[in-house]
């Protein structure tokens, strides 16, 4: 009893003293202010919150999230660089071990030219070789699915990225499609998955797509230049 009694005592006299200083703080404090402003401490922290929230708002964001696999990656070109239309580019990627174990004869490993919000643009071409690391390609040369065939034609001028995905084939009743590359600027990559829009109506439905799930894939860090 007697124990409890002093740790109280101890208590209130912090407590007391606590008080006794307090005010001779803040009237410190109010003095050092310049005159006729008050010290808010909420106003100050909703300050910094408003403008930390207005410079996030003005920092670019990418128009592609990057959460692709660690085990696959796109190593060129990966933003920055400038080609020609006739130039031979050698994209450049690193496929891991482990993935390649996962890889069957019923996957493709294929490459896409990509527009930077992520809507494929053509198809440039699929690797074979899982032990190389290196695909040369020419823009002039971009193939593009017509259906029961392929055509060539070169892209416009602007800023590309570069995808590398890893994907089952495609069925289609019970057979292969007679072209099984994706839909140039219909079917779009959302940092993940390969998102195809229901055609069904006629119009293709942007808002109801079918989701073509993806082994692995990367893409590009930044845009490239074509002209």
């Amino acid at each position: 009893m007697i124990k409890f009694l002093s740790i109280s005592i101890s208590i209130g006299s912090l407590l007391f003293l606590t008080s006794c200083v307090a005010p001779e703080d803040v009237s410190h404090t109010a003095d050092t202010a310049s005159p006729g402003a008050s010290v808010d401490t909420f106003s100050s922290a909703s300050s910094s919150e408003e403008a930390s929230s207005l410079i996030s708002e003005q920092l670019p964001k990418p128009s592609i999230p990057n959460i692709q696999s660690p085990d696959i990656s796109i190593v060129a070109p990966n933003g920055g660089e400038k080609f020609t239309m006739s130039s031979n580019i050698t994209i450049r990627y690193k496929i891991s071990n482990s993935l390649k174990k996962k890889i069957s004869k019923n996957m493709l490993i294929e490459l896409y030219l990509l527009r930077t919000d992520g809507i494929v643009e053509g198809y440039i071409g699929g690797v074979t070789d899982i032990s190389k690391a290196s695909y040369v390609w020419r823009p002039e040369k971009l193939q593009h699915n017509g259906g029961l065939d392929t055509t060539e034609q070169s892209p416009g001028p602007g800023e590309y990225r570069v995808l590398l995905l890893i994907r089952n084939k495609t069925p289609s009743n019970g057979i292969e499609d007679p072209v099984d590359i994706l839909t140039d600027e219909f079917d779009t990559f959302d940092g993940e998955n390969i998102l195809i829009p229901d055609g069904s109506k006629g119009q293709p439905d942007y808002a109801h797509p079918f989701i073509l799930p993806l082994l692995a894939s990367d893409v590009s860090d930044a845009a490239f230049v074509l002209q």
